[in-house]
């Protein structure tokens, strides 16, 4: 069995973070060129519409979770 030492694994924790982290940004860059605006202005305008759209409304709660994850790393 190999054993590592506490620096390998902490080195191992950051880089998975910081794959995580840029996954979640490249999927935001994706939402925001999409519906070119931000997530708080596309929130507002999803959340104001007088007839839902199923697609944004899908969109939304994806990109929503994404911006929670984002903040819980």
């Amino acid at each position: 069995m190999t054993a590592l030492n506490l620096d390998t694994a902490k080195d191992l924790y950051y880089t998975d973070i910081i794959y995580q982290i840029h996954t979640i940004h490249d999927k935001i860059r994706r939402y925001e060129s999409k519906y070119k605006t931000e997530f708080r202005s596309f929130e507002v305008q999803t959340k104001e519409k007088e007839r839902e759209n199923f697609e944004e409304w899908d969109d939304y709660l994806d990109w929503k979770g994404l911006q929670m994850a984002l903040g819980s790393l």
